[in-house]
């Protein structure tokens, strides 16, 4: 009974550390992006603001790889990179396009040309609650820093 006990620690130990491998591996691989220089924002811009700059990842609806590259913020202009991984249940290839978006009350909106709007909204954990509508549909995602 006690190796009975072990094996499924065993195993479930495995599994878990297998997931946080794949987390962290796959913003790396699975999505394309340019050449990239994130610009650091004017240190007078409000921390709320400067804390979007940089490189983030997440996974639409469990589905969908996703980057985000903020770039260049120019307030309440910001210059960022969308980019996104294969999703066979999507119907969704691989690519990026480089985007040009705003601030608008506290969130970070572009407007794609799908056409889709993505809102990014700064959570207090330091991650971005991400939302994608389109004509019949939304998407979400949280985002972590990768850089």
């Amino acid at each position: 009974m006690k190796f009975l006990r072990f094996v499924v620690v065993f195993l479930l130990a495995s599994v878990w550390v297998c997931g946080c491998a794949s987390t962290t591996t796959r913003p790396l691989s699975s999505v394309p992006l340019p050449q990239y220089r994130i610009i650091p924002p004017d240190p007078n811009l409000p921390h709320e603001i400067k804390a979007f700059s940089g490189k983030w990842f997440g996974v639409w609806d469990k589905t969908l790889d996703h980057v985000l590259v903020v770039e260049e913020i120019n307030y309440p202009h910001v210059i960022a990179i969308y980019a996104w991984g294969n999703a066979a249940k999507w119907k969704a290839s691989k690519g990026w396009s480089r985007q040009k978006g705003q601030f608008v009350d506290g969130e970070l909106k572009f407007s794609l040309r799908r056409p889709a709007i993505v809102i990014y909204r700064m959570q207090s954990d330091g991650s971005l609650d991400a939302i994608y509508e389109w004509i019949g549909g939304v998407a979400r995602a949280k985002m972590i820093r990768v850089k």
